[in-house]
């Protein structure tokens, strides 16, 4: 391997390389731009607002949502561990400054991050544990126990090896993989406008509190808990939002409680792919149809699971949404004339449903 006089710069000139000549036709990798991607340079959006399947490590970085995909891949081979390490590394700089110096606020975050690299990937024995060269790993266990002012900079080394790694030895597997397969796929239904939600199964069943509440009593108004776990209640919710425009809130919220209840990977795989994928696209990327406020640093972390979405992966989202419902959205509509109706909208309702019992349904709020 040769070394440029440059520092951020080295060029790969390895006989791997030269036998993926077709990927790294003489390329040399920025490794100074690529040990810091800040959040707001990490979108999968490219011209034109299509999304953009990237096929170079830089892309692939820059992307949160083909970098999940990414890890993925590695963690099905078992071994995440480089893209891992960086991934957090990269958090670590992001909670600096650009300058790199150490904003007050996160000085506490910051020092939390660089222990919890040092355990997983630094330390023998380490759940995580990075193959580095002793030039670079013995440094580091020395500044372990040291109060290390220069936080941006203390994985530089290291970063620069994993990048190396992920270059030659990791991406040429993911671009053949199954992962990158769908996520060349996923990205051509955005961009066709094709993407929806793929019912698996049962559909979703109806639910109100019809049954539960005692509607002949003409002081009866619903209270916020009445009205989440009522279909019809937050139908009128939403539409009066909707004329105030601001519905973002109550719809994104709505849609993780489907998600939440619709979560089988076992009976719904791609169900639930379907729905994380229409919760990102529908309420957390910049411009959206129904974007709501979010903090990018954990927009991209949502992001880099899409490949394997949890069931808890909207849970922050989810109570963020429910924060703007209860202290804004829900007292405003309580001075409304569609809330002033509700208790008459449920008595028809409970006409046009006789017969049905819906009083011990424990499902989501629908559609």
């Amino acid at each position: 391997m040769s070394v440029m006089s440059d520092p951020g710069m080295l060029t790969l000139t390895t006989p791997l390389a030269k036998r993926r000549e077709s990927n790294f036709n003489g390329a040399s990798l920025e490794f100074g731009k690529m040990r810091s991607i800040r959040p707001n340079e990490m979108v999968s959006i490219m011209a034109n607002r299509k999304w953009t399947v990237p096929k170079t490590l830089v892309a692939v970085l820059r992307d949160p949502v083909a970098c999940g995909f990414f890890k993925a891949n590695c963690e099905a081979c078992f071994s995440d561990e480089n893209i891992s390490f960086w991934i957090k590394s990269n958090e670590l700089k992001a909670l600096h400054n650009v300058d790199g110096s150490v904003p007050k606020e996160n000085a506490a975050k910051i020092k939390e991050t660089v222990k919890e690299i040092y355990e997983t990937y630094i330390v023998d024995d380490s759940s995580k544990w990075l193959s580095l060269p002793a030039s670079i790993s013995q440094p580091l266990l020395k500044n372990m126990s040291v109060a290390k002012k220069e936080t941006y900079t203390l994985f530089n080394k290291a970063m620069d090896k994993t990048l190396q790694c992920l270059n030659h030895d990791v991406l040429p597997r993911f671009l053949a993989s199954a992962q990158f397969r769908e996520l060349e796929s996923m990205y051509a239904k955005i961009n066709a406008g094709e993407l929806k939600v793929e019912i698996e199964g049962e559909t979703p069943e109806v639910v109100t509190v019809i049954g539960q509440i005692d509607l002949r009593d003409e002081n009866f108004t619903p209270s916020l808990e009445q009205a989440l776990k009522d279909q019809f209640i937050l139908d009128e919710f939403v539409e009066e939002a909707k004329r105030r425009h601001c519905a973002e809130s109550i719809l994104c919220w709505r849609d993780i409680q489907l998600y939440k209840f619709r979560f089988d990977k076992k009976k719904r795989p791609l169900e639930v792919k379907s729905r994380a994928w229409h919760i990102f696209t529908t309420y957390l990327i910049p411009m959206s149809k129904y974007e709501i406020s979010y903090n990018s640093l954990e927009r991209n972390d949502l992001a880099l699971q899409l490949a394997n979405p949890a069931k808890d992966t909207f849970d922050k989202v989810e109570n963020s949404c429910l924060k703007l419902i209860k202290h804004d959205l829900w007292p405003t509509f309580m001075e409304s004339k569609a809330f002033k109706s509700l208790a008459n909208m449920l008595r028809i309702k409970a006409k046009e449903m006789t017969g049905k019992d819906f009083s011990n349904s424990k499902s989501c709020l629908i559609q």
